[in-house]
């Protein structure tokens, strides 16, 4: 029985260990994320923010468009603003995959909401519909 118990508890914290991601590669991949959206419907808000925070405003849009399920939220934060990325359901253009998605931003004192589609090629890279 204990022997479980440590099981499980380490296979825990084993699981939790996974998933973090070194913030050097926080970095490289989001260089990447950047470079495929050319920008996301983010660049398209005119908003001054620090690189650090564009970037976090981007991978949530990567994420959003990549893995996030009709409907979700999915978050992100910097400093004195936010966001929100949701992403609609996937649709067929051609042979691409598209989906339509809204950005939500959150500035202290006001809310930028901008509407925008992304397709995403035979390599996996997301671009933007202007």
């Amino acid at each position: 029985m204990v022997f479980v118990f440590l099981s499980f508890v380490s296979s825990i914290f084993i699981t939790s260990c996974v998933f973090r991601v070194p913030e050097s590669n926080i970095s490289e991949q989001s260089n990447n994320y950047l470079r495929a959206l050319r920008g996301g419907i983010f660049g398209r808000s005119g908003i001054e923010v620090s690189e650090r925070d564009r970037k976090k405003a981007l991978i949530a849009e990567y994420n959003a468009l990549e893995s996030s399920p009709n409907g979700k939220v999915v978050p992100w934060s910097g400093r004195n603003i936010s966001g929100q990325v949701i992403a609609f359901s996937p649709y067929q253009v051609g042979s691409e995959n598209c989906r339509q998605y809204i950005h939500k931003i959150f500035l202290s004192d006001a809310q930028v909401d901008i509407n925008g589609a992304a397709c995403r090629s035979r390599n996996g890279i997301w671009t933007p519909l202007f």
